[in-house]
């Protein structure tokens, strides 16, 4: 229990000194992680050192074998190593640590690092639409956490929460296979199951029964049951004047509410309101891609920065492998080869050091000019989408042939241009 995080890297630092001193392999690796945990806390790594240190540590890991672990909570080491190769999008790294912390558990069956663990490798399994992966991890949460009773005892409470949030899942993952009968008794269930659930502060509360009734509202809407989506709008628009929703607002969870409601409002025939809740939606989801796109770009520059970190350490590791062997062969041929070699190390090393650098800042701007002129491509895709959207429900709108076939062929021109401008982008010349 050190006083400060000075004290803390000095007990480590001693730690793994020992460790290596002895050959305690399991030992280092444990301390190595720590070290690299420590650090990070302390802001002297950034994640790209973080991520890259991870990679060697889980690597000397599976080389030793990961039931050596196991006596070092192994479950919740795993479960730290695939959320931050979840974080910069290593899904494969982030897998196969997830999976072992989950073959070799030993925590108590109540321990939330079991769930936490199915749920990563369930939202891995969703982002790679793997839908049927995804489900059945989905199935292993809810059988975990069905055995637990809140009334029985109050700290179960998350029991019901993950209970109706996997259940919840699972209906949007049929939803998206189109088995939507299924989906409907599903997310019926996981409604029932989340307004069970009392021990959610008042907000947690109301979001959590807005998001599942939202998920249900769009499956009545896909089968047609307008009668039963009439309610679940009328119990929305309630919860919506307790969330105090603005129709400006820039929430991402609102996206499927906006959606549902222009959906629910064109089938009733109210075209009017349909349009203004497709406006939101439509809003929301470019704002959505935006963001998307800047943290994809942000998972592959960290990505390509570890790369160039580990790379650097392998440089500096080279390096002082020459240095030793030069070393030795100094010692040698001292008075017969000292000056050569060393001039001749010096010269070559800078030689290399220049084209490497000019290479990869060659490559970095390639890469951030390419960036740039595919977000720009995709910024001008997406604008002419909308606009053609608007010319669409314009025409729907009109009840004017006249105006009708102005608005298509608006957007038939609309059309033409982003065909030209596809074509002009994607070719080589």
């Amino acid at each position: 229990y050190p006083n400060s995080f000075q004290e803390g890297e000095r007990n480590l630092k001693i730690m793994t000194d020992f460790a290596k001193k002895h050959d305690l392999e399991i030992e280092y690796q444990i301390t190595e992680y720590l070290n690299t945990v420590t650090l990070r806390a302390n802001n002297k790594l950034d994640i790209q050192q973080h991520y890259s240190k991870f990679l060697n540590i889980l690597e000397s890991m599976r080389k030793i074998g990961f039931n050596h672990f196991v006596d070092f909570d192994l479950e919740i080491l795993m479960y730290n190593f695939g959320l931050l190769f979840y974080e910069i999008g290593d899904y494969e790294k982030a897998l196969l640590a997830i999976k072992e912390g989950e073959k070799n558990k030993v925590t108590s069956i109540k321990s939330i690092y079991q769930t936490l663990n199915l749920n990563l490798i369930e939202n891995i399994y969703s982002i790679q639409k793997d839908y049927d992966n995804a489900i059945a991890y989905a199935q292993k949460i809810y059988e975990l956490n069905k055995g637990f009773n809140p009334k029985l005892d109050p700290a179960d409470w998350r029991s019901i929460f993950w209970q109706g949030f996997s259940t919840l899942s699972i209906a949007e993952y049929k939803l998206r296979q189109g088995k939507f009968q299924l989906a409907e008794n599903l997310a019926i269930k996981g409604y029932e199951i989340i307004n069970l659930n009392q021990n959610y502060e008042e907000l947690q509360q109301v979001w959590a029964e807005f998001e599942a009734i939202q998920l249900l509202l769009q499956i009545k809407l896909k089968l047609n049951k307008l009668l039963d989506a009439e309610s679940l709008v009328k119990r929305t628009e309630e919860i919506v004047k307790k969330l105090k929703i603005k129709s400006d607002t820039e929430d991402l969870r609102l996206i499927k509410y906006y959606n549902n409601f222009s959906d629910y409002y064109e089938k009733k025939g109210n075209f009017q309101k349909s349009l203004s809740y497709l406006k939101n939606a439509r809003k929301l989801e470019i704002l959505k891609e935006v963001q998307n796109d800047k943290r994809n770009l942000w998972r592959i520059e960290m990505r390509v920065k570890a790369e160039d970190y580990q790379t650097n350490l392998a440089k500096i590791e080279d390096e002082r492998n020459q240095q030793n062997m030069l070393t030795y062969v100094v010692i040698v041929v001292f008075v017969l080869g000292f000056v050569v070699a060393f001039l001749s190390y010096r010269r070559i090393s800078s030689k290399n050091k220049t084209i490497d650098l000019q290479k990869d800042n060659l490559q970095k701007n390639l890469l951030e000019k390419e960036n740039l002129l595919k977000e720009i491509h995709h910024r001008v895709k997406n604008n002419l989408q909308i606009i053609s959207v608007i010319f669409d429900k314009q025409a729907r709108l009109a009840t004017d042939e006249q105006t009708k076939k102005l608005m298509r062929e608006g957007q038939d021109r609309v059309f033409s241009i982003a065909l030209v401008h596809e074509n002009l982008y994607q070719s080589e010349n």
